[in-house]
């Protein structure tokens, strides 16, 4: 009984053993463009942040996220509007004095 126990644990720590060093090799290997994502997921996490106010005209209907939303210089993010019944969807517009002249030629509504 006891020498089963010992084999059932030899193989549960070689078993172990090769799935830390496969996930290991996995971790680091799977991706071709490891460096490349880390390498721009601090960019990222550099770029300057600004708050940006999203609101619908009152009573034309509503967006998401609504209200001040902070947002990343470079970064692009989704804004959604659902217009009330007697409203529909015209154009996005952007209008702000405080942002740098760079800010603002990045600025793409889309």
């Amino acid at each position: 009984m006891v020498n089963n126990r010992k084999a059932v644990n030899i193989i549960i720590l070689v078993a172990l053993f090769f799935a830390i060093i496969g996930g290991c090799k996995n971790f680091m290997g799977g991706d071709d463009d490891f460096k490349e994502t880390i390498e721009e997921e601090v960019r990222i996490s550099n770029e300057p942040e600004f708050g940006v106010r999203i609101q619908a005209a009152a009573n034309t209907g509503t967006t998401t996220p609504n209200g001040v939303h902070t947002v990343k210089q470079t970064v692009a993010f989704t804004v959604l509007f659902t217009p009330d019944k007697m409203f529909g969807f015209k154009q996005w517009a952007a209008f702000d004095n405080s942002i740098t002249e760079e800010q603002w030629e990045q600025l793409s509504l889309e």
